[in-house]
């Protein structure tokens, strides 16, 4: 319980702090993109002002008029896409790619547009175009070095940030653990204490029952006690399997399975059922052999309690590539499917007026759910109400 709080925690604030570094990351990138953006229109404008209203003489103008760190050219162009008049500070490109530039421009009927690093604008004069590039290429480039720069140094502060919230999580935790561990501890003691006035009572009750035979009182305060036995020797297994420290061997796993499913028929019986076994032969598995034979007399006696009389409660036992599997499945009153995941919580059970006839703690499948996590392991439930439940343990 103690680790799954303290992941969510991890997984809480590390997804909280992403979204957090990505929309800083995209605004600041954004941001930087639009400034540069505004650089290249800026230029467009500025040179666009050179126009006139028909073409110049022919002529060529080998100054930069504009902007020192934007590189770019305006040409003076007559209907027939020939060049009269260039004004450039790019001395990189040829007549022969000046022309091409134009003349994709030109095609594309959008006065303002971008072909490959360069942004254009153009306008129509009376005999002709006047049309403007702005080579964008440095500023793409120091856009791709902080994009780099950027990604960088959120890496490095998400992977800061991993451990210095792994670190936190352990004092967050600290107070929820501490208290877990008394709750645990209490339940233990507690139980432990009273175990032991209970067996004298029960004895005691078994004196008068013999002395005073058919007082349904004194059937009635023994019932209650054992019954009382019963919760306290759950909630003892309960709080042993919490403590996850369990000593591990290699036994057969298919041998458990038959010999508790055996030993259960006669409770299966009693309830007007029927126990059916598949077990794959032979299948060792590494584990603790007193959790896991807890563990099937609980999911194996949930099953039955809770199955229609006159059906069969269904064991099946297979391997499958480097997992073990035990599937256990009844026809009965099922559960609510928003209940699925709460039925492994302590004491849960469903109010439901199905369910007040049959006797239980609400116990069980916690002390299940513990022994499977204890294992490294995955519990399903299957379910449909007023039809069936499958557990599937995958070991």
């Amino acid at each position: 319980m103690i680790k799954t709080l303290k992941r969510r925690f991890i997984l809480i604030s590390m997804s909280a702090l992403i979204i957090l570094i990505i929309a800083i990351f995209i605004s600041i990138n954004m941001f930087m993109e639009n400034k540069t953006l505004e650089q290249v229109d800026s230029y467009l404008t500025h040179v666009i002002q050179l126009e006139r209203r028909e073409l110049p003489p022919p002529q060529v103008i080998n100054h930069p008029p504009l902007e020192p760190q934007i590189e770019g050219f305006a040409c003076y162009v007559d209907l027939n896409k020939n060049i009269i008049n260039t004004i450039f500070n790019d001395n990189n490109l040829d007549e022969e790619e000046l022309e091409s530039y134009i003349d994709l421009a030109l095609q594309n009927n959008v006065k303002n547009g971008k072909l490959g690093n360069y942004h254009y604008r153009y306008k129509i004069l009376q005999n002709g175009y006047f049309i403007v590039f702005a080579d964008s290429s440095l500023q793409i480039g120091i856009l791709n070095q902080l994009l780099k720069i950027s990604y960088l140094i959120s890496l490095i502060s998400l992977v800061v940030l991993f451990f210095i919230i792994l670190f936190l999580s352990n004092y967050i935790v600290k107070p929820v653990k501490e208290s877990f561990e008394k709750q645990k501890r209490f339940i233990s003691d507690s139980s432990h204490e009273l175990k032991t006035p209970l067996s004298i009572m029960v004895a005691n009750l078994d004196i008068l029952e013999n002395e005073i035979p058919d007082n349904k009182r004194i059937v009635t305060i023994k019932n209650n006690a054992l019954m009382m036995n019963d919760l306290i020797h759950s909630l003892l297994v309960l709080t042993r399997t919490e403590k996850a420290v369990v000593a591990f061997e290699e036994f057969d796993l298919s041998e458990l399975v038959e010999m508790v499913s055996l030993s259960l028929e006669a409770l299966a019986f009693e309830h007007e059922n029927t126990i059916r076994t598949d077990i794959q032969k032979s299948i060792k598995y590494k584990g603790n052999v007193s959790e896991i034979e807890t563990l099937l007399v609980a999911i194996i006696d949930n099953s039955i309690k809770y199955s229609w009389k006159e059906t069969e409660v269904s064991i099946r036992l297979y391997s499958k590539g480097n997992s073990v599997i035990i599937e256990v499945y009844n026809e009965g009153i099922g559960i609510k499917n928003e209940n699925k995941m709460k039925i492994f919580d302590k004491f849960y059970r469903e109010d439901d007026s199905r369910n007040k006839d049959i006797k239980g703690y609400g116990i069980g499948l916690s002390i299940v759910k513990n022994i499977v996590d204890n294992h490294k392991g995955k519990i399903v439930v299957e379910t449909e109400e007023n039809k069936y439940t499958l557990f599937k343990i995958i070991l």
